[in-house]
Protein backbone atom coordinates (compact mmCIF):
# COMPACT_ATOMS: atom_id res chain seq x y z
CA UNK A 1 0.00 0.00 0.00
CA UNK A 2 2.86 2.36 0.77
CA UNK A 3 4.21 2.06 -2.78
CA UNK A 4 0.80 2.89 -4.22
CA UNK A 5 0.48 5.93 -1.93
CA UNK A 6 3.94 7.13 -2.96
CA UNK A 7 3.12 6.67 -6.65
CA UNK A 8 -0.09 8.68 -6.30
CA UNK A 9 1.71 11.38 -4.28
CA UNK A 10 4.48 11.66 -6.88
CA UNK A 11 1.95 11.86 -9.74
CA UNK A 12 -0.04 14.57 -7.97
CA UNK A 13 3.06 16.52 -6.97
CA UNK A 14 4.43 16.50 -10.52
CA UNK A 15 1.24 18.22 -11.71
CA UNK A 16 0.62 20.64 -8.83
CA UNK A 17 4.06 21.63 -7.60
CA UNK A 18 6.88 23.62 -9.08
CA UNK A 19 10.49 22.62 -8.55
CA UNK A 20 12.83 25.08 -6.86
CA UNK A 21 16.53 24.62 -6.26
CA UNK A 22 18.06 25.30 -2.86
CA UNK A 23 20.73 27.97 -3.34
CA UNK A 24 21.95 28.43 0.23
CA UNK A 25 21.37 27.23 3.78
CA UNK A 26 22.46 29.24 6.83
CA UNK A 27 21.95 28.69 10.54
CA UNK A 28 20.37 31.64 12.37
CA UNK A 29 20.12 30.54 16.00
CA UNK A 30 17.08 28.27 16.28
CA UNK A 31 16.17 29.02 12.65
CA UNK A 32 17.49 27.91 9.29
CA UNK A 33 17.51 30.44 6.49
CA UNK A 34 16.96 28.63 3.19
CA UNK A 35 17.41 30.32 -0.18
CA UNK A 36 15.44 29.01 -3.17
CA UNK A 37 15.31 29.78 -6.88
CA UNK A 38 12.06 31.32 -7.99
CA UNK A 39 10.27 31.91 -11.26
CA UNK A 40 7.33 33.97 -10.08
CA UNK A 41 6.55 37.28 -8.43
CA UNK A 42 5.48 37.79 -4.85
CA UNK A 43 3.81 40.29 -2.54
CA UNK A 44 5.14 40.67 1.00
CA UNK A 45 2.99 38.46 3.23
CA UNK A 46 2.34 35.73 0.62
CA UNK A 47 3.07 32.13 1.61
CA UNK A 48 4.48 29.05 -0.06
CA UNK A 49 3.97 25.41 0.81
CA UNK A 50 6.98 23.10 0.67
CA UNK A 51 6.78 19.33 0.30
CA UNK A 52 9.00 18.35 3.21
CA UNK A 53 8.90 14.55 2.94
CA UNK A 54 9.33 12.31 -0.05
CA UNK A 55 6.89 9.75 1.32
CA UNK A 56 3.55 11.30 0.47
CA UNK A 57 2.23 14.85 0.47
CA UNK A 58 3.56 16.11 3.78
CA UNK A 59 3.62 19.89 3.40
CA UNK A 60 4.68 22.82 5.57
CA UNK A 61 3.74 26.46 4.97
CA UNK A 62 6.32 29.25 5.13
CA UNK A 63 6.17 33.00 4.60
CA UNK A 64 9.14 34.06 2.46
CA UNK A 65 11.14 36.74 4.25
CA UNK A 66 12.61 38.04 1.02
CA UNK A 67 11.72 37.62 -2.63
CA UNK A 68 13.96 39.13 -5.26
CA UNK A 69 11.77 39.01 -8.36
CA UNK A 70 14.43 40.29 -10.75
CA UNK A 71 17.06 37.84 -9.50
CA UNK A 72 14.68 34.88 -9.27
CA UNK A 73 15.44 34.18 -5.62
CA UNK A 74 13.44 33.78 -2.42
CA UNK A 75 14.39 33.11 1.20
CA UNK A 76 12.41 31.35 3.92
CA UNK A 77 13.05 30.92 7.65
CA UNK A 78 12.34 27.55 9.23
CA UNK A 79 12.12 27.23 13.01
CA UNK A 80 13.93 24.09 14.19
CA UNK A 81 11.65 23.02 17.01
CA UNK A 82 12.11 19.29 17.21
CA UNK A 83 11.61 16.11 15.30
CA UNK A 84 8.66 17.08 13.11
CA UNK A 85 8.74 16.73 9.32
CA UNK A 86 9.42 20.44 8.69
CA UNK A 87 12.32 20.54 11.16
CA UNK A 88 13.75 17.28 9.82
CA UNK A 89 13.59 18.59 6.25
CA UNK A 90 15.22 21.90 7.20
CA UNK A 91 18.03 20.15 9.06
CA UNK A 92 18.76 17.83 6.12
CA UNK A 93 18.32 20.17 3.14
CA UNK A 94 21.48 21.38 1.40
CA UNK A 95 22.44 23.78 -1.36
CA UNK A 96 21.84 22.12 -4.72
CA UNK A 97 18.83 20.08 -3.54
CA UNK A 98 15.54 20.37 -5.42
CA UNK A 99 12.33 20.98 -3.45
CA UNK A 100 8.72 20.95 -4.56
CA UNK A 101 6.69 24.05 -3.80
CA UNK A 102 3.11 25.27 -4.20
CA UNK A 103 2.57 28.99 -4.41
CA UNK A 104 3.03 31.73 -3.69
CA UNK A 105 -0.49 32.26 -2.44
CA UNK A 106 -2.04 35.30 -0.85
CA UNK A 107 -1.99 35.14 2.92
CA UNK A 108 -1.68 38.64 4.34
CA UNK A 109 -0.94 41.58 2.03
CA UNK A 110 1.66 43.53 4.01
CA UNK A 111 1.71 46.31 1.41
CA UNK A 112 -1.71 47.46 2.68
CA UNK A 113 -0.39 48.55 6.08
CA UNK A 114 0.33 52.26 6.38
CA UNK A 115 2.18 51.89 9.69
CA UNK A 116 4.19 49.18 11.38
CA UNK A 117 1.84 46.30 12.35
CA UNK A 118 1.97 44.62 15.75
CA UNK A 119 2.58 40.88 15.62
CA UNK A 120 1.44 38.43 18.25
CA UNK A 121 2.42 34.83 17.71
CA UNK A 122 4.91 32.10 18.40
CA UNK A 123 8.25 31.43 16.74
CA UNK A 124 6.60 30.28 13.52
CA UNK A 125 5.34 33.81 12.88
CA UNK A 126 8.86 35.27 12.81
CA UNK A 127 9.03 34.85 9.00
CA UNK A 128 6.02 37.13 8.56
CA UNK A 129 7.58 39.74 10.87
CA UNK A 130 10.90 39.63 9.01
CA UNK A 131 9.08 39.92 5.66
CA UNK A 132 7.49 43.13 6.95
CA UNK A 133 10.83 44.55 8.01
CA UNK A 134 12.61 43.59 4.79
CA UNK A 135 9.80 45.09 2.70
CA UNK A 136 9.95 48.33 4.65
CA UNK A 137 13.71 48.69 5.05
CA UNK A 138 15.15 46.75 2.12
CA UNK A 139 18.91 46.46 2.18
CA UNK A 140 20.34 43.35 0.44
CA UNK A 141 23.08 43.07 3.10
CA UNK A 142 20.52 42.65 5.86
CA UNK A 143 18.55 39.52 6.62
CA UNK A 144 15.93 41.28 8.72
CA UNK A 145 17.06 39.27 11.74
CA UNK A 146 19.33 41.95 13.15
Amino acid sequence: MSRLRDLVADTVSNRLFRAMRVTQVSDRGPFREIGLTSVTSWTAGDKIQVRVAGDGLTMRTYTPVRWENSAGHTTILVYLHGGGPGSAWAQDVAAGDTVQVVGPRRSLDLTRFTSEPIFVGNETSVGLRVATRVRTYWDPRRTGLD
